[in-house]
């Protein structure tokens, strides 16, 4: 949004790969049986059978190793936002090989801004909402039947702008301790208020937006995803 360029960071694993560690012993006896994802050969087949098999190369025990030790410095880190809420245990010092999910809400903050100001201002791709798990994210918010009644008539007419949920970091292979730095610099500076872009949020979709914003993703997807096709090619 300031015009400048800067390196995206990539918090949202949980919902692009599969949990590694936590299904790791369940699979195992199966995974030779599995040697790719998609058997078509069409590019969106081959694909995520390239990125599959590449964690496969590393060793499914190195990358829940990375994740066991990465995982408690974002919530030392996180930690320093007195308005911050963990869901789940928040102490660094007493978890035990816990997946690298950590889901959290900001005092008065709507999730919906402060993932948009997260992606728009910082280049940090989080998730936000309920994760296909609503009646648990229900519960964990403490959002009364009443309550939740009213959002669910105020859904059915159009308006999504009262949606509760939280918001989801999940870390992945190439996350590093620096990208965790860069995220509680972003989250310490919505804290404050002090980000730069005017938001307005779509009564639709709930989703808030960066005013005057117009990004061409069509372009930018066409061209990123001719690049993969072409490295998956003539590899």
């Amino acid at each position: 949004m300031n015009g400048k360029q800067s390196r995206y960071i990539n918090l949202d694993n949980a919902a692009s790969t599969p949990s590694f560690k936590s299904v790791q012993k369940a699979v195992n006896n199966f995974l030779d049986f599995y040697s790719r994802i998609h058997r078509g050969s069409g590019f969106k087949s081959r694909l995520p059978t390239h990125f599959y098999e590449h964690s496969r190369s590393i060793g499914i025990e190195k990358i829940a190793e990375h994740e066991s030790e990465l995982t408690p410095y974002p919530l030392r880190r996180l930690a320093e936002i007195p308005s911050i809420r963990i869901f789940g245990n928040p102490n660094p010092e007493t978890i035990n090989n816990c997946l690298g999910v950590i889901p959290f809400t900001m005092n008065e903050i709507s999730h919906f801004l402060v993932a948009a100001v997260l992606s728009c201002e910082s280049g940090i791709g989080v998730r936000s909402g309920c994760f296909c798990a609503h009646p648990y994210l229900l519960h964990l918010l403490e959002i009364s039947p009443q309550k939740a009644q009213q959002v669910h008539q105020n859904i059915m007419s159009g308006d999504r702008t009262d949606m509760p949920g939280i918001v989801r970091v999940s870390l992945g292979l190439y996350n590093t301790g620096e990208d965790i730095d860069a995220l509680v610099e972003s989250l310490q500076i919505i804290d404050r208020r002090d980000f730069q872009g005017k938001y307005f949020q779509d009564n639709a979709s709930g989703e808030v937006i960066p005013k005057d914003w117009h990004p061409d993703f069509n372009s930018f997807f066409f061209g990123l995803m001719t690049c993969l096709f072409e490295k998956l090619l003539f590899r």
